[in-house]
């Protein structure tokens, strides 16, 4: 006597598509914060390639750091990959901050994705209070405290866009707090990127970015990088340079620090 083989029923067919279904359903938000999560180490090893390349600038350059952009047009990006104006032209991936470890992998071919110290390295109008100096380490008093090089908002733009990140006080911090915390930088209006149609395009966002899971990529003075979640940066401890918080030097807007 022959035995029927045995099959699924249909109820037991719908059981287990609901089954692979809901294992999938599961699996997906893992799947998206591994992707995540490896953005935010290459991310985090674009920066550590900077560090390296800002060191060996610094070794050769009597320990000063690059000025955002030099009077020759040299951005800072292609002075610590060691072009000059004579060997790479304006038009080129590198001036505009892009290529290679430039690109962070959320924003990949938009320019100048990291920007460096507005203060510590001025990139435009050299004057009486934005003058093109270069800046030896030790005026930053604690390198291993201050962040010289953030992730920043992405302009549609992608051949435009400031060389430097925002360090005024009014764009980190205020009177409240005493100018210490970080909360006006975690703010929607400040850690955004520039849509298409905005007002501003020609400038595109200066402001600090806390693009990957709400933590920031950022480069500190003695050379280490690290993720920094929002809310962790201290701008009095972290961003302020009080040596040139002078007058006639004065990026802050401050008069006299409070304490």
């Amino acid at each position: 006597m022959k035995q029927r083989k045995s099959s699924f029923t249909f109820t037991e067919l719908l059981m287990e598509i609901a089954v692979i279904a809901t294992l999938a359903a599961m699996c997906l938000p893992l799947l998206t914060r591994s992707r995540e999560m490896a953005k935010e180490v290459q991310c985090l090893d674009n920066m550590k390639q900077i560090g390296q390349c800002m060191a060996r600038y610094a070794k050769d350059n009597n320990d000063f750091f690059p000025v955002g952009e030099n009077d020759a047009g040299v951005t800072w990006y292609q002075q610590i990959a060691g072009k000059s104006a004579a060997d790479m032209s304006k038009a080129s991936p590198l001036y505009y901050g892009r290529g290679g470890f430039f690109d962070c992998p959320d924003t990949v071919g938009y320019a100048k994705i990291y920007g460096i110290h507005q203060a510590l390295a001025p990139s435009w109008f050299p004057d009486q209070l934005w003058p093109r100096k270069h800046r030896r380490i030790g005026i930053l008093g604690q390198p291993g405290m201050k962040m010289i090089v953030s992730e920043k908002g992405m302009n549609h733009d992608r051949n435009w866009g400031y060389n430097d990140f925002m360090t005024w006080r009014a764009r980190w911090t205020d009177d409240t707090v005493t100018f210490q915390g970080s909360r006006l930088s975690c703010s929607p209006e400040l850690d955004r990127d520039l849509a298409p149609g905005s007002s501003g395009g020609w400038e595109g966002p200066r402001s600090v970015r806390y693009r990957h899971n709400g933590r920031n990529s950022g480069l500190f003075g003695d050379g280490h990088a690290s993720l920094n979640a929002k809310g962790s940066l201290n701008w009095k401890d972290n961003i302020l340079i009080e040596a040139l918080n002078q007058p006639g030097e004065n990026y802050y807007g401050l008069g006299e620090l409070k304490q």
